[in-house]
């Protein structure tokens, strides 16, 4: 059982309401039958893809083709960088991180140049966490450092919040689970706050996953309690399989085997009914491990048969090996030593198998990388032209703007020297109109003056010519003394 332990962590990042999302997917695929080839529909394609990506990769892949090719046309520069985001995402989750690596830095680059700090933070989050995939934990730390600057640069409590919880996890794959610990109680403290509380729970569930890890199982049961209380009133299946599956790890680890059975059983049921073959593979096998550990072997048998049975199926490799290897354990442990040694032996088949294909994955994931790194050069390559032409037809339009500024400028200037002009000359009419009427009234002041001085004149030259003159006077007086 204990190859099982930690695996039921990382499938329920990988499980979703199927039939919710095949129903939101066809809603999508509607809204792009009728939207024309614009940016909403290179954005629908994104959305797409995004769905489709743990139902199937390879629609996953077609939709950020097409949704990469028509934001190229567009120049949306956006759409190229979700697409090439989403890009990694696909190649993260088949582990080729070198590959998802190099799709998060193409995103990057991209939302550096539109300015996009979140988006920015968000790709050196992923960068990140691929290398820490990878084992280079100390490089990842220094992503993730660049990512919490920025976002408390912008202030996004909830990127400080999430980057704060891939910090946690960081910490605890160094071993580090003090500092894991103060990591994750910063980021519960701020999805308490933002009111998510599906993050909330289930970074509740890690801490009680470290808890686990460290032995201290009472603490462990309290965080899934709490966890517990969050899913039920949420009815989050998804949350609630993957706890269960907590939960059982952690009573078969107190030896509560009853307990921990019935915890699988409910795990069972839920993936049962998420249809998540992943998620049903591994829990029966560790129902006939719990079974195996009651003594119950023929029980044990028939669920580790089930999950052999689903395994070749489903053409899983690892969970055909682990399951013959449960078996042969079962038999052995029972007695029935030739079924053990056959399963045994097929144990080792598929072990030998697994070595040789991954030898051949990994010659041909070097020749899948020559091609590929080829087609991100020409694609780069094209990016650089689009940008190019992008900066180009900015710097066109930015021109043409002030342009359009300066005419606009001139004709408001020329208007107001035209309006000054017009006031201007109606002001001087109005002057020499008013210059010609004093001159007017000057002059007929002059002339009514002169008329009164030529009749002042006429009336003395009436009086002189009617009064004797003084000489006439003094000879009368004179005529009299004598």
């Amino acid at each position: 059982m204990k190859k099982y332990l930690f695996v039921f962590f990382f499938i329920s990042a990988n499980t979703f309401f199927i039939s919710a999302q095949n129903t939101k997917i066809d809603s999508l695929k509607n809204y792009i039958s009728k939207q024309k080839k614009d940016t909403l529909l290179a954005n629908a394609y994104n959305r797409v893809a995004k769905e489709y990506e743990y139902i199937n990769q390879d629609s996953s892949l077609y939709y950020i083709n097409k949704a990469r090719d028509l934001s190229l046309t567009l120049n949306h520069l956006r759409g190229i960088a979700i697409s090439y985001m989403y890009r990694g995402y696909l190649a993260e989750d088949i582990s080729e991180y070198d590959s998802a690596i190099s799709h998060y830095t193409k995103a990057h680059s991209i939302f550096e140049k539109l300015g996009d700090k979140a988006s920015i933070a968000e790709q050196l989050k992923l960068i990140g966490e691929a290398i820490r995939y990878k084992g280079n934990l100390t490089e990842a730390l220094k992503y993730f450092l660049k990512s919490l600057a920025i976002y408390e640069q912008i202030n996004s409590k909830h990127g400080i919040a999430g980057i704060k919880y891939a910090m946690g996890s960081l910490y605890k794959d160094m071993g580090r689970i003090g500092k894991a610990m103060e990591y994750y109680q910063a980021s519960l403290a701020l999805y308490k706050e933002l009111k998510l509380p599906i993050d909330y729970a289930n970074l509740i569930t890690a801490v009680g996953i470290i808890h686990n890890m460290n032995n201290n199982y009472e603490e462990a049961k309290k965080n899934y309690a709490e966890a517990k209380k969050i899913y039920d009133s949420l009815q989050y299946d998804n949350g609630l399989s993957n706890l269960y599956t907590w939960m059982a790890i952690t009573a078969y680890h107190q030896r509560d085997l009853n307990k921990s059975l019935n915890y699988f059983i409910q795990s069972h049921n839920i993936y049962q009914k998420l249809n998540s073959t992943s998620g049903l593979m591994y829990v029966y096998d560790n129902i006939g491990s719990v079974y195996t550990e009651l003594g119950d072997y023929e029980k044990a048998i028939e669920w580790q048969t089930k999950s052999l049975d689903l395994a070749l199926k489903v053409r899983g490799m690892d969970n055909i090996k682990y399951a013959y290897e449960m078996l042969a354990n079962t038999y052995a442990r029972k007695g029935n030593y030739k079924n053990a040694y056959d399963n045994h032996v097929l144990f080792v088949k598929y072990k030998d198998s697994l070595l040789n294909e991954n030898t051949a994955k990994q010659i041909s994931e070097l020749d899948k990388k020559y091609e590929t790194e080829k087609k991100d050069k020409e694609l780069l390559l094209k990016d650089a032209e689009i940008l190019k032409q992008s900066s180009k037809i900015q710097k066109q339009n930015t021109e043409r703007n002030y342009f359009i500024l300066g005419i606009g400028i001139m004709v408001i200037i020329s208007v107001f020297i035209y309006r000054s002009y017009k006031q201007k000359q109606k002001a001087n009419t109005i002057i020499e109109s008013q210059k010609k009427e004093v001159e007017y009234q000057k002059l007929l002041l002059e002339t009514k003056q002169k008329e009164v001085l030529d009749s002042i004149h006429y009336a003395k030259r009436i009086q002189n010519s009617l009064l004797p003159n003084e000489k006439y006077i003094q000879r009368v007086l004179d005529k009299k003394q004598k």
